[in-house]
């Protein structure tokens, strides 16, 4: 694997006014955030064929994963309402958008101008725990063995999965109460689909960034070639729920 790693400095941020140095440093934070989270989010999923347990760990797992995603796809929004529109820097920004990035930013502007699934989650279950939610959701799961908790000599192998059942089902339920696995379908594919959305006009805002003031005079910029090797695909990586104690 080839990286290239640019040597920008501090001088050439210096230069540029600041609204629009806060909106891209800011920007750049948010893409940093969701990148991590999609991974965790793959690698903390449940596999086939993994013991009712294991499964049931790992389903916690990705879902406490989700949740958070949803929140901070939730906060990027707002931070776009604050940086980009209101400081009108999309104004001028906005005319020499890439197509790839224009369109991410409408499918954007539509999503969150209605109701939907990252700002019901977020409201309810990403960073607040609603009592409520908790009432109505212990009527939803059904009475089988999943009701479930585990525990361990390790306080990092211990799971109160019943708990998750029921605030999960109540989440799900606010998404599609008649499908519930419909609704985790369109749940992640959902949170997929507006990480890409804010990534790709990352990524296009960065091109005007650069275009405008980090390689503007023709001033070059130091980038080091850096070669990785042995680096693991991303199906090789797991983390694990259940784990051995350090000493």
């Amino acid at each position: 694997m080839k990286l290239h790693v640019w040597n920008i400095g501090r001088a050439k941020f210096e230069g540029m006014p600041e609204a629009e140095r806060t909106f891209i440093i800011g920007l750049g934070h948010i893409e940093n955030e969701i990148n991590v989270l999609q991974k965790l989010l793959y690698w903390t999923s449940p596999a086939e064929k993994e013991p009712d347990v294991i499964r049931r760990a790992h389903s916690t797992q990705a879902l406490t994963v989700a949740k958070i995603l949803t929140g901070k796809l939730w906060e990027a929004w707002q931070f776009l309402q604050h940086s980009y529109f209101a400081s009108r820097i999309s104004a001028d920004y906005d005319k020499v958008l890439g197509v790839d990035g224009k369109e991410a930013l409408e499918y954007l502007k539509l999503y969150f101008s209605r109701d939907n699934i990252v700002s019901r989650i977020r409201n309810n279950f990403a960073f607040h725990y609603s009592v409520e939610q908790i009432r109505q959701g212990f009527s939803l799961p059904p009475d089988t063995d999943e009701w479930q908790i585990v525990l361990s000599e390790a306080r990092g192998n211990s799971l109160y999965y019943l708990s998750d059942l029921i605030t999960n089902y109540a989440m799900l339920n606010s998404i599609d109460p008649n499908d519930h696995k419909k609704a985790m379908d369109r749940l992640i594919k959902e949170l997929l689909h507006i990480s890409h959305c804010f990534m790709t006009f990352g990524d296009a805002c960065w091109i005007i960034v650069g275009d405008m003031y980090l390689r503007k005079l023709g001033e070059g910029i130091p980038v080091q070639e850096l070669n990785l090797e042995d680096c693991s695909s991303i199906d090789e990586v797991k983390i694990p729920f259940f784990i051995e104690p350090g000493s």
